[in-house]
This record gives structure tokens, C-alpha cells and sequence, in this order.
């Protein structure tokens, strides 16, 4: 499967067709990801699936799992949201997986329901609205190979994973 996901979507406006035209915040984000789609689906298919729905996600706040961003970014474009960073490493020592925590999760039904309600009426007569949680969390193994020192086990990733974790917890 080939899956095109980091495009320079600030090149690709050349004959208007990611040009937004709603003024409220939330209409735009809507707008831009269709958009966005139609625009992909039409110029670069590849394998991309298409739903047959449109997704309203669940209003849902985390509290993160302890452990935040700490990079530094090179921009070759600013005009991009693409950028190169380079990951300082943040857990060193055995104490530093202290640092990871659980994160606690709080859902707002009633923010998520006006949001499905003005989507559903939205998109009535186009196509239907379905409530969707978190689909995927972005998780580069590469990072445990680079910390374990054994990058050429790194398709070994779930092995891997598991001891790293024994390593330091013994």
C-alpha cells in the first residue's frame, strides 16, 4: 500500500481547489479536510481509502502521558507545516521512565453531540455522520531501537519493545 500523508498542501492550491471559503473556525476545519480529500482522490489516489462516512470526532481532552515534545525544528520552507526535527532524548536513566504516566481521559458528551447534530444537518442529504474516537496515535519504533542501542532489530519491534521495558524495570 502506498499512503501519501505528509503533503506540502501550501504548494498544491494551484488552480483554487483548497481555497477555504467559510469564515467560522469550525466550518473551515470541515471544509479543509473535504477539500483535502476530494483534492487527494482527484490528483493522487494511490491506495487511499475513502469512507463511506464523515467523521465527527468524540470531543475527548488527555492528560498526555508524561512525557512532551522536546525538539529541535529545521524549516526549510515556512510556508510549511513539514518540518525536520531532531528528538532530544529524554529518558537516560532507569528513574526517567518515571516520567511516563497514564494518562487520564475525559470524554464531553454533550460537546460531541452539537457537533455530530450540526454535522448530521450538514450533511444530511449527502452523506451520513458517524461519532468516531482516536483511530490512530503516531509511535515511531525507531525511537525504542535508537534508545536500546540495537538498531538492526528494529523490525523486531514488539520484542524490542518488551525488553526495553524489562531492562530497566529489573
Amino acid at each position: 500500500m502506498v499512503w501519501i500523508n505528509e503533503i506540502p498542501w501550501h504548494e498544491m492550491n494551484v488552480n483554487e481547489e483548497l481555497t477555504l471559503r467559510c469564515k467560522d473556525p469550525w466550518a473551515r476545519e470541515l471544509e479543509d479536510r473535504l477539500r483535502k480529500e476530494i483534492f487527494q482522490w482527484k490528483h493522487m489516489p494511490a491506495d487511499m481509502v475513502v469512507s463511506e462516512f464523515i467523521e465527527c470526532p468524540l470531543a475527548i481532552h488527555s492528560t498526555d502521558f508524561g512525557i512532551h515534545e522536546d525538539v529541535d525544528i529545521a524549516r526549510t520552507d515556512e510556508g510549511s507545516d513539514i518540518v525536520s526535527r531532531h528528538f532530544n532524548v529524554q529518558i537516560k536513566e532507569p528513574e526517567d521512565l518515571e516520567k511516563i504516566k497514564i494518562p487520564g481521559l475525559t470524554y464531553y458528551a454533550e460537546m460531541t453531540e452539537l457537533a455530530f447534530e450540526a454535522m448530521t444537518d450538514l450533511y444530511r442529504d449527502i452523506i451520513p455522520v458517524q461519532k468516531i474516537g482516536q483511530t490512530h496515535i503516531w509511535f515511531i519504533m525507531k525511537d525504542i531501537s535508537t534508545v536500546s542501542h540495537k538498531p538492526e532489530r528494529l523490525w523486531e519491534w514488539e520484542t524490542l519493545t518488551m525488553e526495553t521495558i524489562q531492562e530497566h524495570y529489573e
